[in-house]
């Protein structure tokens, strides 16, 4: 019987292309996730905020390395998809945090960082549904969803 490999090469092609993507997949979303912790920061201290230098700089390194990740991988028609999302992801990430730095910076003209983390995020759900092995979380369904609807249900 001929090997499988043989007889579907573009699945040996998307196995590749998945290998290479999901560090830069986890990175992107550590990124992420440094920098809604950072907004929250800002929120609850002030936006003068100094911040948590640790997580500041792993926030941008992971965003970085998720950079330098994207660039060096091969995309074939059978993952443009999927790459398109995780770049759409990777592109409103790097402008959320464009916009953190403009607010720290005190500049009159800076945008909100929260929307653009915000869509990053849908980019990557949308990323994490086009190819197995690139798992999100559903804040949705997380514990502080179930407090609106626990305010909102008839007692």
């Amino acid at each position: 019987m001929p090997d499988p490999q043989t007889l579907f090469p573009e699945n040996d092609r998307l196995r590749v292309y998945t290998d290479a993507m999901l560090p830069c997949f986890e990175r992107t979303q550590e990124s992420a996730a440094r920098l809604a912790g950072l907004l929250v920061e800002a929120e609850l201290v002030g936006r003068n905020s100094r911040f948590d230098n640790e997580s500041l700089y792993l926030g941008l390194k992971s965003r970085d390395e998720a950079i330098c990740l994207l660039a060096s991988v091969d995309v074939s028609k059978a993952d443009a998809h999927f790459h398109h999302h995780a770049s759409l992801a990777l592109e409103r990430l790097c402008q959320a945090w464009t916009a953190l730095e403009d607010r720290r910076q005190g500049l009159v003209a800076a945008l909100d960082p929260l929307p653009m983390l915000q869509a990053a995020w849908r980019e990557m759900q949308a990323a994490s549904r086009i190819l197995p092995g690139f798992d999100t979380v559903d804040f949705r369904n997380s514990c502080c969803a179930m407090h609106h609807q626990i305010a909102v249900s008839p007692h």
